[in-house]
């Protein structure tokens, strides 16, 4: 809005010198289209004058962001690395700090080479004094040198977090530049958070480094990393086909609670929808910490795809979910009892079990793409039954049992029915029944048969 207040933005968040290098530059801008100004200072973590900004005043809006030059001055400085900031303030109370990074090589040796004993960490993301919302994704980054002032594409770099939140390890982006980065989605608000990145390379000495700041409580959704699970066979890092039925898990999904009143199932429950692929999933059910959606049809196995949920256009950290061409999963009830019918409608049970020669009905999800395709949301047609693309198998104690249809249940999105015949050698007892597609298999539930 016009009236609120603006505040300072700066880039680069970091910035790298090996000894006396050219000065370089930090955009300066502001969050506001009036002219705003600003102040700048340098510091350094040891007291001394080797680094400097100019100018130290400046305005600058969105749409005429200013320039400030950061030079350093390694005169009288013994080898080694050397920490500074410079900071930016604006109107607003906040800082905006850039960290900066200084290498004085060590002297070379006889034949003119430098001898590298020590790994140098550069942040150059996170600024010092950063400030960051819970749930919300921030960017890490470190670049990795040597004292000698050479990139290092061999290190490895973790982050820990004084706030309690599970480390995280840094990933090699630009092996030229030595930059090592990742995703940190802060868990637990904390007025003062410390940051430490802990650099290690082969036969150099290891690197520490603090930043310091701040979590703040935010309400941006989180999809809980892995947590988009098959129905009815929920395996964490598990395998889904075209048209599953899906549980997302998370924080902050929805704001409250809604399920699914007609079909086509609607792509909108609530304030909160989900993405697949770049496709909005129709939705059976949205609650603050679980949403059931379909993937859609359209999307192609073997590949991957982003989840993304929206909240009232708050948006999650995309969660990847990889997609096959079939993954069965059959239904089953508390205790792994298969959810299978009688031809009557009524539920097999002990008091109810099947006998061998018997047809039933029982039903699974995840079977993949039908002939006739089925519009994704839609309930499956009654007067052309859509059967499975890729027909399954199943097997009753081992024992292959006839399987007369595999489709989508006529009237239904997303579930599937197996019509199939209890094999005449089938022996009595609670026996493990599998539904199997090419080289898929589905979970193990319990056919209750007396004979």
């Amino acid at each position: 809005p016009a009236t609120a207040a603006s505040a300072i933005a700066v880039a680069p968040e970091g910035l790298v010198f090996v000894s006396s290098a050219a000065p370089q530059s930090v955009i300066v801008a502001a969050t506001g289209p009036k002219p705003t100004p600003w102040q700048a200072s340098a510091t350094t973590t040891d007291g001394k004058s080797w680094l400097s900004v100019s100018p130290t005043t400046g305005t600058a809006s969105t749409l005429t962001p200013s320039q400030s030059s950061v030079s350093v001055n390694p005169a009288g400085l013994a080898a080694g690395a050397y920490y500074g900031s410079v900071s930016y303030a604006g109107p607003a109370a906040l800082l905006r700090t850039v960290n900066v990074t200084l290498i004085v090589p060590a002297l070379v040796n006889a034949a003119g080479v430098c001898t590298a004993t020590q790994v140098v960490a550069a942040p150059s993301s996170l600024l010092s004094n950063f400030s960051v919302q819970t749930l919300r994704p921030a960017s890490l980054a470190v670049q990795l040198f040597d004292d000698c002032g050479t990139a290092i594409s061999s290190g490895q770099v973790g982050a820990s977090f004084s706030n309690g939140d599970s480390p995280v390890a840094l990933a090699l982006v630009n092996p030229a530049t030595g930059l090592y980065a990742a995703s940190w989605v802060p868990r637990q608000p904390a007025a003062q958070t410390q940051v430490t990145y802990t650099a290690s390379a082969p036969g150099l000495a290891v690197a520490s480094v603090r930043l310091i700041g701040s979590v703040l409580p935010g309400n941006s959704p989180l999809i809980v990393p892995r947590s988009v699970l098959h129905l009815f066979n929920p395996q964490t890092g598990g395998l889904n086909a075209p048209g599953t039925i899906v549980q997302i898990y998370g924080q902050g999904l929805a704001s409250s609670t809604a399920s699914a009143t007609a079909v086509p199932l609607a792509k909108t429950l609530g304030d909160s929808s989900v993405s697949i692929g770049g496709i909005q999933a129709p939705l059976f059910f949205v609650s603050q910490t679980q949403i059931n959606a379909q993937v859609p049809f359209e999307l192609i196995a073997g590949r991957q795809y982003e989840v993304i949920v929206n909240r009232n256009g708050a948006l999650t950290v995309p969660e990847l979910l990889q997609l096959t061409d079939a993954a069965p999963g059959l239904a089953s009830l508390p205790g792994g009892l298969l959810l299978a019918q009688h031809a009557n409608g009524t539920l097999v049970s002990a008091s109810a079990p099947a006998k061998a020669g018997e047809s039933l009905i029982a039903y699974a999800v995840g079977l993949g793409k039908t002939t006739p395709a089925v519009e994704t949301g839609a309930g499956a047609p009654s007067d052309t039954l859509a059967n499975a693309a890729i027909p399954p198998s199943m097997t009753i104690n081992g024992i292959a049992a006839l399987v007369q249809f595999a489709g989508l249940s006529p009237g239904l999105v997303g579930l599937y029915q197996i019509n199939f015949e209890v094999p005449l050698s089938t022996p009595s007892g609670d026996l493990p029944v599998v539904l199997t597609q090419g080289a898929n298999s589905s979970n193990t539930a319990l056919l209750t048969v007396r004979n």
